[in-house]
């Protein structure tokens, strides 16, 4: 058994049992040139860099943000895609994983689109091309050239692009809302979408009120997916939240003058009764407020840790998102065989195998029942190691 998967920053092949990580070189090379510039201009501002220096985020003036964001695997064996960010960069590199140097080549960057969710189908590469944090479309890169195709297009989300067995393109897609100022308000539930390249038509697949359908995976004449709420279903005691309306009001005003205080002053309005330096007031800001994006939705990590801690293997992903395998058209009643609950992420191999996370650990499928491979320390993302032997070049070339 093989595949693919990102924990945290590392991109981690499995084989067999045995997991070998590998680092994206540009992500480390722009994160030694950011730390190489704050040591340089350390007398300047002593103060930021000291509480960022520790933490290797420090880019001159900024945090240096990077995240992988989707590997895939090449037409090659000793190769894989991935796709990654930093900062308001984006970019698409080939990774050569018998090289000792851990090379990499180029394929295609830019500062004004992000390369999220990666797909291998022969020769070519799906991605999603995000555009301006809102909208993103389903494009066609072909890996002699930096040149890709964009084939969906409008005001939408389209992510999560695959292949079935006629060269059709399987992706979800997200509904964008707006104000009467063109503002972006929300988007609407995520329904499966195909696209047949010979006509260009779009056909909706599945959709169901209230639900999102995301990462549509056709295999065998099964097609896979996750389910989940468009909105999850909140706890709170109505009650208790009518009362605690006046608190809440104070807090803010108290909040708002503390703030300007402190601005205009450079004192907080109330001293801390301990000392605390700056690396620990970062450190202590990022546990507290640990958030991650995960299919477009910010999970409060710690408070989803602690409501599935009642489960065997549990992650930190919502039990409400379902591994979903369909059965019927258009959202039907009982339409859907639930696999697993709580999935980010999932893939199929060739042998039919399912491999998904719950973003603290890995397991497989076998169409029988579920198995723990590994514990991991954040994974979101996870490939098969082979492409898909569904491909669309043929189509691509017509285009």
């Amino acid at each position: 058994m093989q595949f693919l998967f990102i924990d945290k920053e590392k991109i981690c092949v499995y084989k067999d049992g045995k997991v070998t990580e590998y680092e994206s070189n540009y992500i480390k090379k722009y994160r030694e040139a950011a730390l190489i510039s704050a040591q340089n201009s350390e007398w300047k501002r002593r103060g930021r860099t000291e509480m960022l220096l520790d933490e290797g985020y420090f880019y001159d003036n900024e945090e240096v943000f990077a995240r992988i964001y989707s590997v895939a695997p090449s037409s090659k064996e000793d190769e894989l895609i991935y796709s990654f960010c930093v900062n308001d960069s984006s970019g698409i590199y080939l990774k050569y994983l018998n090289d000792e140097k851990e090379l990499e080549a180029h394929l295609i960057s830019s500062n004004q689109v992000d390369f999220t969710s990666l797909f291998s189908a022969k020769e070519n590469v799906l991605a999603a091309v995000k555009k301006g944090g809102i909208t993103s479309d389903i494009a066609i890169f072909s890996t002699d050239s930096s040149e890709y195709k964009s084939v969906t297009s409008g005001d939408s989300l389209d992510e999560n692009p695959s292949v079935d067995e006629d060269g059709n393109i399987l992706f979800n897609s997200y509904g964008v809302a707006r104000d009467a100022n063109n503002n972006f308000l929300w988007y609407s539930d995520s329904e499966i979408c195909k696209l047949n390249l010979r006509t260009m038509y779009i056909e909706e697949m599945y959709a169901q009120q209230g639900f999102s359908f995301v990462k549509p995976i056709w295999h065998e004449g099964k097609t896979y997916c996750i389910k989940r709420p468009t909105e999850e279903k909140s706890n709170s005691n109505v009650f208790l939240d009518i009362l605690m309306i006046p608190v809440r009001i104070a807090q803010g005003i108290v909040g708002f003058v503390s703030a300007f205080t402190s601005i205009f002053s450079g004192k907080p309005l109330v001293s801390e009764g301990k000392k605390s330096n700056g690396r620990s007031l970062a450190r202590n800001y990022k546990k507290d407020e640990q958030r991650l994006l995960v299919m477009n939705n910010l999970i409060k990590v710690d408070k989803e840790l602690e409501r599935n801690k009642k489960y065997a293997d549990y992650g930190f992903i919502p039990r409400s998102w379902k591994l979903v395998r369909l059965n019927g058209e258009n959202g039907q009643d009982g339409a859907e065989t639930e696999i697993f609950s709580g999935v980010a992420d999932y893939c199929v191999l060739e042998d039919g195998t399912l491999i998904f996370t719950n973003g603290k650990h890995l397991f497989s499928f076998d169409g029988e029942k579920a198995k723990k491979l590994l514990d991991v320390d954040c994974c979101i993302r996870v490939s098969s190691n082979a492409p898909s032997k569904y491909g669309i070049f043929k189509i691509f070339n017509e285009l």
